[in-house]
C-alpha cells in the first residue's frame, strides 16, 4: 500500500528538487569555510546572535566528531588544523538569506597560514596514505636488457567534475522525533549512518528523499551525504526546516574533482612481438582525507597492464595526501588514467619494434586461463576479437592505418603543397570490473524486497533511486513477465525506507545487482504464490563473499563480473592551422545482455562527454563540434553488467593515438590539448 501522504508533496509537483523544499519558519544556512588551503585556527569570535540565528562549531556536535566513509574518515567542522580550501569551520543558520549575509560577514576567523604540503609526484615518501606493491614474475631481471625496451611518463592534470544541471542543495526537515534529509544522492546508506551518528540518533530517525540523480553526480558520492549532516545540525538546533544553501560559485569550487595522476611505465618486447615484462610506478593525489583510496590504487594497479597478457609485472601505486578538497571519482573509479597510459605505451612500443597494432593487439590480448589482474585466473573467454573485427569492419581501420602510416613514414618527401591536411587513426581497448574489490558494509551490500498484495498489484522496493525512468520500466516488465502479470502498471517501485540497504549504484551494480536481485524475489513470489496466501513478502539480499577476493595476495576473482569495449577514433589535422577535427568514432561495448537499449545509448552519450571533458579539457566546446560516432552492442551471455566508465577508459588513448599518427607528437598529458597539441609550449 503506497503512502500517499508520504509522497503526496512529490506526487503533486511542489517538491520538484530539494530546494523545492519549504516552511513558515524555514532557516537559511550555510558554512564559514577555510580561504586557505592549509593553517591553524587561531581565534573565532561571533557576534552577538540575533534572534533565530545559530552557529555550530566542531564543539557543539553531538554526536560523533568525524564524518566516516568506507576505508576511512574526515572531521564534520574543522577544530584547530585546516587542511584544504572550503574546509568548513562554523555552521550558521538565520531565519531570512538578508540576515544570514550579514550574520556571516560579522564572524571572524583568524587563521594563520602554514605551507602546502608537497605537490605530487612519484618520488614523493611524504603523506602516503596507501601504497600497493605488487611484483609477479622477474620484471626487472628482463628490464635489464635493452633490445625492444621503452620507458614513458605519462601525466593527468586535476580534471574538473563535469558540469550538471543536478543540485548540490540539501534540505532537512524534522518531523516529531524524525529527519528528513532531501538530497540528490546516490549513496543513502551513507546519509542516513552518518547524520544519525552525528546528532547521536538511531538510524531509523533518519529519513531520506531521494531525488533521481545521473552519471554525472558520481563525482559527489560522498559530498551530498556531508553537507546532509551540516543541514541536520541545524535543523537539530533549532527545531526547524533548513535550507542549507550552495551558490553557484561554491557549487563548482566544492564539487569534488579527480586528482591528477603521475605514471612511470617501462616495457619490454620479444623479437615476435611477445609483452614480456612491465614496470609501473604510480601516484594518485587524493586530497586532504582519500576517499576509498586503498580500492582506487587496487583497481588502478590491476589496470596497469591493460587487457593484454604480460607475466612478468612490477607495479608500485600510491595514494599522497594534498591539500585539496578531498577527492571524487567518475563511473570509471579512475581506471581511464591507467587505460590511458597503457594504452599510449603500448601503440608506441608496437610502433617502435615495427608491429601493426590491430594484429598485436589481438595476438596479445589475455586470454581464458591467463593471469590476468593481479594473480587472479581469467575464467572465462573475452569477447575482444569480437570487439576489434566489429571496429575494423566499421571503421576500415587496418586499410586506412596502413595508409596513414605510410604517409607519415614518407612525410619529409611530401611537399607541405601538396598536403593541407594530415590524418591519423588509432584502436583502443580497455574492460570495466563490476562492483567494488573491498567487501565494505557500506559499499557492497544491496537489498531489494518485493510485496504481491491480494489485489495482484506488485510493490518493489528498492534500495535506490536510478537515473533513468526507462530502466524501471525495463525491470517492470521483467517483473511482469515472471509473474505472468498482464499490466505493467500494477509493478510499482518505492524507495525503501525502513529495510533500504544499498552502496553507490556505480561500478555498474545498478544493472548487475539490482537486476538480479528483482528477478530473484519475483521468481520466489512466482514458486509460492500458488500455495501461500497474499500478500507475500520476499527479500533478497546481495553482500559481496570475503572469500573471493584476496588482496593482500591479489588473488581470486577481484569483480562479479566484467564488461568489455573497444573503439576507434579518426581526426584530422589542418597543416597550416594545426586545427584538429575529429572525423568519427566508432565504439562497440560488451555489457552482456542490455536490457533497454535506448538507455545504454545514453550512458554511452553521457560517458563520450566526460572523455571528450577528460581528453580535451571542459572548454573542448567551445573549439570543436560534437563527434560523429556510432556504438553497437554485442550481447553475450544471459547476464547484465554495467557499461559505465567504459567509454571514458576507451576515447583519451584513441585520440592520443590518432594525433600522433596525423603529427607525430606522443601524448604524455591529459587534456591533449596541453599535452599534445601543444607540446612545444609545455614539454
Amino acid at each position: 500500500m503506497i503512502d500517499v501522504k508520504r509522497f503526496r508533496d512529490k506526487l503533486s509537483g511542489r517538491i520538484r528538487f530539494p530546494e523545492d523544499v519549504s516552511s513558515k519558519k524555514i532557516l537559511y544556512a550555510t558554512a564559514c569555510r577555510s580561504p586557505y588551503p592549509s593553517g591553524n585556527i587561531e581565534s573565532i569570535e561571533i557576534p552577538e546572535l540575533p534572534e533565530d540565528c545559530y552557529v555550530i562549531d566542531y564543539k557543539k556536535i553531538p554526536g560523533a566528531k568525524t564524518f566516516q566513509f568506507p576505508l576511512g574518515e574526515m572531521p564534520i567542522l574543522a577544530n584547530r588544523k585546516i587542511t584544504y580550501p572550503g574546509e568548513p569551520i562554523l555552521l550558521v543558520g538565520a531565519p531570512s538569506k538578508d540576515l544570514l549575509k550579514d550574520l556571516v560577514d560579522k564572524i571572524e576567523i583568524n587563521i594563520s597560514p602554514e605551507p602546502e604540503w608537497p605537490p605530487l609526484s612519484l618520488e614523493l615518501v611524504e603523506n602516503v596514505q596507501f601504497e600497493r606493491h605488487f611484483l609477479r614474475g622477474e620484471a626487472e631481471k628482463i628490464l635489464e636488457k635493452d633490445e625492444y625496451i621503452g620507458d614513458e611518463d605519462f601525466f593527468t592534470i586535476e580534471e574538473q567534475a563535469p558540469t550538471s544541471r543536478l543540485s548540490a542543495h540539501v534540505s532537512c526537515q524534522k518531523e516529531g522525533p524524525r529527519f528528513i534529509i532531501h538530497s540528490v544522492n546516490q549513496w543513502p546508506s551513507l546519509v542516513r549512518k552518518n547524520v544519525a551518528a552525528v546528532l547521536k540518533l538511531r538510524r531509523d530517525q533518519i529519513l531520506l528523499r531521494n531525488y533521481p540523480t545521473d552519471n554525472n553526480q558520481e563525482s559527489r558520492l560522498w559530498y551530498t551525504a556531508f553537507t546532509a549532516c551540516h543541514a541536520a545540525l541545524l535543523c537539530q538546533a533549532s527545531k526547524r526546516t533548513v535550507s542549507f544553501l550552495i551558490n553557484e560559485e561554491q557549487n563548482i569550487d566544492l564539487t569534488p574533482t579527480r586528482g591528477k595522476t603521475e605514471i612511470y611505465m617501462k616495457g619490454a618486447l620479444s623479437s615476435e612481438g611477445d609483452l614480456l615484462a612491465l614496470k609501473v610506478d604510480f601516484a594518485l593525489d587524493v586530497g586532504a582525507y582519500g576517499i576509498l583510496t586503498p580500492e582506487l590504487i587496487d583497481r588502478m594497479t590491476l589496470a596497469c597492464t591493460g587487457v593484454y597478457q604480460c607475466r612478468n609485472v612490477e607495479i608500485t601505486g600510491r595514494g599522497i595526501r594534498t591539500n585539496h578538497i578531498p577527492r571524487g571519482f567518475f563511473p570509471d573509479l579512475n581506471v581511464s588514467q591507467m587505460f590511458y597510459a597503457i594504452e599510449c605505451f603500448m601503440d608506441n612500443l608496437i610502433r617502435q619494434g615495427g608491429f601493426s597494432p590491430y594484429e598485436w593487439k589481438k595476438e596479445n590480448r589475455v586470454r581464458k586461463g591467463n593471469l590476468f589482474m593481479g594473480n587472479s585466473s581469467l575464467t572465462k573467454p573475452t569477447p575482444l576479437v569480437k570487439i576489434m573485427e566489429s571496429l575494423k569492419l566499421n571503421s576500415d581501420f587496418q586499410r586506412k592505418h596502413m595508409s596513414y602510416q605510410l604517409l607519415q613514414d614518407h612525410r619529409e618527401n611530401i611537399s607541405q603543397n601538396q598536403e593541407s591536411f594530415r590524418r591519423g587513426i588509432a584502436l583502443s581497448l580497455a574492460y570495466g570490473g563490476n562492483d567494488f574489490l573491498y567487501n565494505h558494509t557500506d559499499l557492497t551490500s544491496m537489498t531489494v524486497r518485493a510485496v504481491l498484495d491480494k489485489e495482484g498489484v506488485l510493490t518493489i522496493y528498492l534500495p535506490l533511486q536510478p537515473s533513468m525512468n526507462r530502466i524501471k520500466k525495463r525491470w517492470a516488465q521483467i517483473a511482469a513477465e515472471i509473474l505472468q502479470i498482464e499490466d505493467t502498471n500494477q509493478v510499482v517501485f518505492l524507495f525503501d525506507q525502513e529495510r533500504q540497504n544499498g552502496g553507490p549504484l556505480t561500478a555498474g551494480r545498478k544493472i548487475t545487482h539490482v537486476t538480479r536481485l528483482i528477478e530473484l524475489c519475483c521468481e520466489q513470489i512466482q514458486k509460492r504464490r500458488f500455495r501461500d496466501p497474499l500478500p507475500l513478502d520476499v527479500t533478497r539480499r546481495y553482500s559481496r563473499q570475503e572469500s573471493r577476493w584476496d588482496k593482500e595476495k591479489m588473488d581470486g576473482i577481484p569483480f562479479y563480473g566484467l564488461s568489455w569495449g573497444g573503439c576507434t577514433a579518426e581526426i584530422e589535422l589542418d597543416t597550416a592551422t594545426e586545427e584538429m577535427t575529429i572525423k568519427y568514432i566508432h565504439i562497440v561495448l560488451d555489457g552482456g545482455l542490455i536490457l533497454d537499449e535506448p538507455s545504454a545509448r545514453i550512458t554511452v552519450e553521457r560517458g563520450l562527454h566526460q572523455a571528450l571533458d577528460n581528453a580535451l579539457g571542459m572548454d573542448w566546446r567551445e573549439r570543436y563540434p560534437f563527434p560523429a560516432y556510432d556504438v553497437d552492442f554485442i550481447s553475450t551471455g544471459n547476464q547484465s553488467y554495467g557499461i559505465d566508465g567504459l567509454v571514458q577508459s576507451l576515447i583519451p588513448s584513441a585520440l592520443a593515438g590518432a594525433i600522433k599518427q596525423a603529427s607525430g607528437r606522443k601524448g604524455y598529458m591529459l587534456p591533449l590539448e596541453v599535452g599534445l597539441l601543444r607540446e612545444d609550449e609545455t614539454r
